[in-house]
């Protein structure tokens, strides 16, 4: 949102950087402190009671907030916010994923900026309730199946057949499953939330097929929703060495929270769930994560997700 007020928005940046320099994010300088400034910068929209209170914002406040920069100094790493989605996946019942309130939380402020992007608050799904609850990863009926089917473009797998060539940027989990025009995740969002999202540039290995570390298969691509790739969860593990450093670890993980989850659809049980890294040494193989250790995974094979996104 344009910004009319140019000297008030210096003063403020100036108030912003001054508290960060001394104290970043505590309670004193959380934004419920400054209605007034948040009025008289720009938002037009109506001012939650608790601004500091993720849950409580609307996403046209959050992508307001991200606008300004200022989203660090309302909220922190590990904030929750309720999502409701319709059900997605498919085509046959068993194989969606349930429609249901989920909570996402935010993984990195500005994150990687100089290469992805400046002003982007990162999320990722998610919880089951708004504090404590279970760490879920998207699953469905289809769980731990091989499905090499060219017509099902939604399903919780990384391609429609066993093949890693293209990576990331070919892949069906990208183009159909998260952000396809049939029965993908994308589309079961609500309207407020893809009001607010902004794109992201992603760096990943978009060649695959078993070339290796090469540096020239290493390349960017402007993403919606998307999956996390090896070092942005763990911070270490097998993927093109090239793309480890294109990318950083989201201050989520650095900070020692738990990189594992257990599945949507029977939360007592622990997920193995998809990353975008294509496994180097393999024609056939994308990355993922469960039980603690990375996992190779066949491209065909339905495990379970955690999208992300960026506002």
């Amino acid at each position: 949102m344009a910004n009319t007020h140019a000297t008030l928005a210096a003063l403020f940046d100036g108030i912003a950087g001054s508290i960060r320099a001394v104290s970043p994010v505590t309670e004193e300088i959380k934004a419920d402190t400054f209605p007034a400034y948040i009025r008289m910068l720009g938002y037009d929209g109506a001012i939650p009671a608790a601004p500091s209170v993720l849950d409580s914002c609307p996403w046209d406040f959050i992508r307001w907030a991200s606008d300004e920069g200022i989203a660090d100094l309302l909220w922190s790493v590990g904030d929750r916010k309720a999502v409701t989605l319709g059900a997605w996946g498919g085509p046959w019942t068993s194989y969606q994923v349930s429609a249901g309130t989920y909570y996402v939380y935010i993984i990195g402020f500005n994150h990687n900026k100089e290469l992805e992007g400046d002003k982007r608050i990162h999320f990722e799904f998610g919880f089951t309730q708004l504090s404590d609850g279970t760490h879920i990863a998207f699953s469905n009926g289809g769980y731990n199946l091989y499905i090499n089917d060219s017509t099902q473009p939604a399903l919780t797998r990384m391609n429609m057949s066993r093949t890693n060539t293209g990576g990331w940027e070919a892949c069906t989990m990208r183009t159909g499953t998260l952000n396809g025009d049939t029965r993908s995740f994308k589309l079961a969002c609500p309207s407020d939330l893809l009001s607010a999202v902004k794109t992201v540039t992603k760096y990943t290995d978009n060649v695959g097929g078993g070339s290796g570390n090469v540096q020239a298969n290493v390349t960017a691509t402007t993403d919606t929703f998307f999956l996390l790739n090896v070092n942005e969860l763990r911070g270490t593990g097998t993927m093109n060495t090239y793309e480890m450093e294109k990318t950083e670890q989201y201050q989520y993980y650095k900070n020692g929270n738990p990189q594992g989850r257990n599945k949507s659809n029977d939360t007592s049980v622990d997920a193995r769930f998809l990353l975008r890294s294509p496994n180097p040494s393999s024609s056939t193989q994308f990355m993922g994560f469960g039980s603690g250790v990375g996992l190779y995974v066949n491209a065909d094979l339905c495990i379970a997700l955690s999208p992300a996104f960026c506002v």
